[in-house]
């Protein structure tokens, strides 16, 4: 009986060490565009896709500085209910606001109630292990494989536009996906004033048994073997006695 409870025990560590690295996704790197936009929820600059920044006429617009995507790496975790600036996108959380967001940046209104301002960023990130990503958002989304963004429509979109219109948190179930080991970019268009909520949790497939659950069958194996090897000791030695 021993024996099993402690093969249970070491079961439930392989179990445990399977599921590690649960949790939110971590960017690489980010950029910001801002706009004052108009044409409802059905313009082109309130939906969560790289053309969007077409609306917001192109570089102009995109306020980190130096331009281009920019190394920050944290949490993509974010729900932003009281600030309704870009830095308080950030620091809400709280996390840094991104070092290229300089200058008039963080303080600028992240989106304005009836679509008449909105803020387009893209995320890039990496997944270390095929696994399951949930992303829960207001307003729209898109991912691509890293630098297939295309003519920036929906056409390369994993999601292929589904995910990306303008939408009230809470108005249908977050968007889930499987994705494989790779590097993606996510694009997210906050519009129609707060909230501002962006939440990705990432659950990576158990390891399999070429791994830590080849050691954990190993360990399970010396953990009856032995107990067994004791067993007949101490039987030899009553015997013995």
């Amino acid at each position: 009986m021993k024996h099993l409870l402690l093969a249970a025990t070491v079961l439930g560590l392989a179990g445990t060490i399977g599921a590690a690295g649960a949790g939110p996704l971590t960017s690489d790197s980010i950029d910001i565009w801002n706009a004052m936009t108009s044409g409802g929820s059905g313009g082109a600059g309130q939906q969560g896709l790289p053309n969007a920044t077409f609306a917001f006429g192109g570089p102009l617009f995109e306020i980190t500085s130096p331009t281009g995507l920019q190394s920050y790496s944290h949490p993509i975790n974010y729900n932003d209910g009281t600030d309704a600036t870009i830095g308080g996108f950030f620091t809400t959380v709280p996390l840094p606001v991104p070092g290229s967001c300089t200058g008039a940046c963080p303080g600028t209104t992240i989106s304005q109630g009836s679509f008449n301002q909105a803020t387009v960023m893209e995320f890039r990130f990496t997944i270390p292990i095929e696994g399951t990503v949930t992303f829960t958002h207001d307003d729209g989304i898109s991912l691509f494989t890293m630098g297939n963004e295309g003519t920036g429509d929906a056409t390369n979109d994993l999601f292929k536009g589904a995910a990306a219109a303008p939408q009230a948190l809470g108005d249908r179930p977050p968007d889930v996906i499987f994705l494989a080991a790779g590097t993606y970019d996510l694009w997210y268009n906050e519009s129609n004033g707060l909230p501002a909520v962006l939440e990705t949790d990432y659950v990576p497939i158990p390891a399999p048994l070429i791994g830590h659950g080849l050691l954990a069958l190993l360990a399970i194996g010396g953990v009856l073997f032995g107990g067994k090897l004791l067993e007949t000791f101490k039987a030899r030695d009553l015997h013995t006695a």
